[in-house]
């Protein structure tokens, strides 16, 4: 097992330099087996009112920060896990990050994101989050409302064989995610339809986010359907 360590940001939104805390921490671990990226900051891109209102502020942040892990850890790549496809902007100011990480909701089939990751850019890239819920705040394409794990189960299906034949461009996939999460909507004791992400319409089936029904696993790690096809679509990968 490999982990990319991910790094937040403090209550400004930017990453806490000045005491350099993220820094002690590459410093403390980069020798660790486990580390395989250095990750800087989950969908920032979608949030410039955390930046003064101008996405350049994060972009400098995150290049700057991404260059302090170079000078001290020169065997691991520097990640972020950027929201849909990198602009001009996104690029030109974050030289620094060696890999970009892509969350991506296409429906069931992300196919396109990868020719058009290989027109603008030659950098390596990874699915740092695909995948669908587990309910379904509508019945459509033949799925009913409700819970419903057949519909997750056959989108990651869906999504990971369209990585799969891309492999070429895309070096892997983290799918979203391990374990429901009941914190993200509603009531804290109860699993909650709802929850909000954005530029997440393209959620399969309903376009809903249901973002407290995302697990592979549910609250207690009892598997669901989507597990089983998950390992299956891995093993025969492998094989």
């Amino acid at each position: 097992i490999k982990l990319i360590v991910g790094f937040g940001y403090n209550k400004d939104g930017h990453f806490d330099m000045l005491t350099g805390s993220f820094i002690d921490y590459v410093k403390k671990y980069k020798n660790h087996p486990v580390v395989l990226m250095w990750e800087l900051g989950n969908e920032f891109n979608y949030h410039p009112e955390w930046f003064e209102g101008d996405l350049n502020n994060w972009y400098k942040i995150m290049n700057d920060a991404a260059a302090l892990i170079h000078d001290n850890d020169s065997a691991h790549p520097v990640t972020t896990a950027h929201g849909e496809l990198p602009d001009d902007l996104a690029f030109s100011a974050s030289p620094n990050i060696d890999v970009w990480g892509l969350n991506v909701y296409r429906w069931d089939n992300p196919e396109d994101i990868f020719e058009e990751w290989k027109a603008v850019s030659t950098k390596p890239m990874y699915l740092s989050e695909a995948g669908g819920d587990s309910y379904m705040t509508i019945a459509k394409e033949g799925y009913e409302a409700g819970e419903n794990e057949k519909a997750q189960a056959d989108a990651n299906a869906n999504i990971l064989d369209a990585i799969f034949r891309n492999k070429t461009i895309c070096s892997g996939v983290t799918m979203f995610s391990f374990t429901d999460g009941w914190w993200k909507a509603g009531n804290l004791d109860t699993q909650d339809p709802g929850g909000w992400a954005p530029n997440s319409s393209g959620v399969p089936y309903d376009g809903t986010p249901n973002e407290e029904y995302w697990g592979m696993v549910d609250i207690d790690r009892n598997k669901k359907q989507t597990f089983d096809i998950i390992k299956a679509k891995y093993t025969q990968f492998n094989n």
